[in-house]
């Protein structure tokens, strides 16, 4: 089974493709590639600080 681990290592997060599998009677892991370093998430904003263009302006 494959999977992505997260580490985070010195307050920084990083990714890592991982494997399970069995030796000796024993279930093992090994880290099969480096994905790199997690991208920080941007918080969204607010509704009210999204500004919509009109898109049906109303005729008078």
């Amino acid at each position: 089974m494959v999977f992505l681990r997260r580490k985070t290592i010195k307050g920084r997060e990083y990714l890592y493709e991982v494997e399970n599998y069995w030796e000796d009677g024993h279930v093992r892991q090994r880290v099969l590639k480096y994905r790199g370093p997690v991208a920080p998430v941007r918080p969204r904003k607010k509704e009210e600080e999204k500004q919509k263009p009109e898109t049906n302006p109303k005729k008078t």
